[in-house]
């Protein structure tokens, strides 16, 4: 059984190539070896291919977005389309398309991009898998999309355009997190019920959801859920506090995607107003 060639290894043998995407500009990493459309012709003076308008005749493309959990393009992730009667034949079958998701240089739409180039039949049906190329500095989860994509049609028929939709990316990493505090401004009047608004946020997931844990100097005082809906926000209504300093703690008990963390802040409820004697008239 012949090994199956790494993404990069695909890269470096010219399987994956640039190309000039209409409408999408400088793309990287069309269609392997003989699936894919006729050879294009090379964009005069950039060295680089142009891609048809359309699918060509027999010919249809798988088109989507990656994104991460904070919903950004991700650059640099290795899209393979593998025929699913292969895959029944050989686990380790030969992706019959592959792309990586390539930085446009003028900043455009390409980014997080990717289009497979896979042959038509009455009965084609690809398996789409996802990852990060080998030896990836923060690579992230490998993942296949959820449902096998099935391209009708025959090798006479006219190209089609399978429209994937968007694919979120896990980091294998937990992603870190930072809480934030802020109590609201009566929280320093004594006999005042005072609240703490608590922000939980990612540089790489959003939002962050969880539980949040309050503890005043040292004790849980409350607890409350983190929900997608919360936008990473909650609120709690502090116990009432003695005069004096006190340390307010939220704790972000983590996720499958986030790590725990913690943020505090110090607050002093001043001492009451001294009650002043009857100033009477003499």
């Amino acid at each position: 059984m012949a090994a199956r060639r790494s993404p990069l290894a695909l890269l470096a043998t010219g399987a994956l190539t640039a190309a000039v995407v209409p409408g999408l500009g400088f793309v990287a990493g069309v269609a392997a070896g003989p699936v894919a459309a006729a050879p294009p012709d090379a964009v005069a003076g950039t060295g680089l291919l142009a891609t048809p308008d359309a699918p060509p005749q027999g010919r249809a493309w798988l088109e989507g977005l990656v994104v991460d959990q904070a919903g950004r393009r991700l650059d640099d992730v290795v899209v393979q389309a593998f025929d699913v009667d292969d895959l029944a034949a050989d686990a380790d079958a030969e992706p019959v398309s592959s792309w990586l998701t390539y930085a446009d240089p003028a900043d455009g739409p390409a980014h997080g991009f990717y289009r497979l180039y896979v042959p038509q039949g009455r009965t084609a049906s690809y398996e789409v898998r996802l990852s990060s190329p080998e030896g990836a500095a923060d690579p992230y989860r490998a993942r296949t999309l959820d449902d096998a994509v099935v391209v009708g049609g025959g090798k006479k028929q006219p190209g089609e355009v399978k429209e994937l939709g968007t694919a979120v990316m896990t980091l294998e990493r937990k992603a870190d997190a930072t809480v934030r505090l802020k109590a609201s401004r009566d929280v320093s009047k004594p006999g005042r019920t005072a609240r703490l608004a608590v922000t939980v946020t990612s540089p790489d997931v959003d939002p962050v959801t969880g539980r949040l844990l309050l503890g005043v100097d040292g004790r849980t005082r409350g607890r409350q859920p983190l929900t997608r809906q919360d936008d990473g926000r909650a609120a709690f209504t502090l116990p009432a506090l003695k005069p004096g300093k006190h340390t307010l703690t939220v704790r972000y008990a983590g996720s499958d995607l986030v790590r725990a963390t913690s943020g505090r802040t110090a607050v002093k409820v001043d001492q009451p107003p001294r009650k002043g004697k009857g100033t009477g008239r003499r």
